[in-house]
């Protein structure tokens, strides 16, 4: 490599990190977070002239060696070529991946299983030959299990599901305070109506009912970090690697109870053959890896470079 630096990007649902670092020392040269809000409500197109703009704006003045933009919703190889195409521009070589991609190489792990719980959640496998495969994600109103998003729509149903029964779940009133709601019927037009994302922030209502007795709180945390596991079992049918699985995302390193309810519900799906391990960096270091190797290893199948 000849000089510059080498940048990464995690793009998630409600904000952005965004690293670079010399391509020699590997000194920090750009270390920000900056606000994402909206992201999940743009279509692909958009989301490439956000991301261009946001890229072009941040690491201005730079000799950009390489970059990797893990971004949460790129969920398909058109999606990413689509995304790449705006950095075109700006940058040499680029490429973007799911976000969950970047958990493998921030866990210093070249092979295994990555699983993000953020805004949203998904899973993606590396094999030791370097390919790479993607499960899980689809967004809140399908899917993004462990996801922060989902945690709340869950914790919703089961508090109007608890109305229904006349439960005075400790959930009931940690919800409704928590999303500035004064009943239970009121949820549905609150979460039709405004930014998913929004609700992100409120996740944490649910883990505190859990913490306190609540048994409905603890059975949504449950049933969606066992959904993430359930993902493990999928990428196994696929041929994908679960033998490590790092776990990253903001739900995973910032609730520990979730995080074991994830690792319990791994083992007891797959036992010895998965073992898990929280992710201690920031996520961003894995696209600054994976930027690296852009570099290092030109011929690697699945890197792709700006058309």
């Amino acid at each position: 490599m000849s000089g510059g630096v080498i940048a990464g990007l995690d793009v998630g649902g409600t904000k952005a990190h965004l690293l670079a670092v010399g391509a020699h020392d590997g000194d920090t040269v750009v270390d920000r977070v900056v606000s994402n809000r909206g992201w999940t409500g743009l279509g692909d197109l958009e989301r490439r002239d956000v991301l261009a703009r946001m890229a072009l704006e941040h690491f201005a003045g730079l000799e950009v060696t390489a970059m990797v933009a893990g971004v949460h919703g790129s969920d398909s190889p058109e999606q990413q070529r689509i995304l790449t195409s705006g950095l075109a521009g700006g940058f040499l070589v680029a490429e973007v991946v799911n976000d969950s991609e970047l958990i493998l190489p921030a866990g210093g792990r070249s092979t295994g299983t990555g699983v993000v719980a953020g805004t949203g959640s998904s899973a993606t496998s590396r094999t030791a030959d370097g390919s790479s495969f993607t499960v899980g994600g689809w967004g809140w109103a399908l899917g993004d299990d462990g996801g922060a998003v989902a945690i709340v729509r869950d914790a919703a149903r089961s508090v109007l599901e608890a109305a229904d029964a006349l439960d005075t779940d400790l959930l009931v009133p940690a919800l409704l305070n928590a999303l500035d709601v004064g009943h239970p019927h009121d949820l549905g037009h609150l979460l039709a109506s405004t930014e998913p994302t929004d609700w992100a922030v409120t996740a944490r209502a649910v883990f505190e009912a859990a913490e306190q007795g609540s048994p409905r709180a603890v059975a949504v945390i449950e049933a969606n970090a066992a959904a993430l596991a359930d993902l493990l079992g999928v990428i196994r049918r696929r041929g994908g690697d679960i033998s490590i699985v790092v776990a990253g995302g903001g739900v995973m390193t910032g609730q520990p109870s979730f995080y074991a309810a994830f690792r319990r519900a791994v083992e007891e799906r797959h036992g010895d053959d998965a073992q898990v391990a929280l992710l201690s960096a920031p996520p961003v270091v894995g696209a600054v890896a994976l930027a690296r190797d852009l570099v290092d290893t030109p011929t690697r199948p699945d890197i792709g470079r700006t058309p």
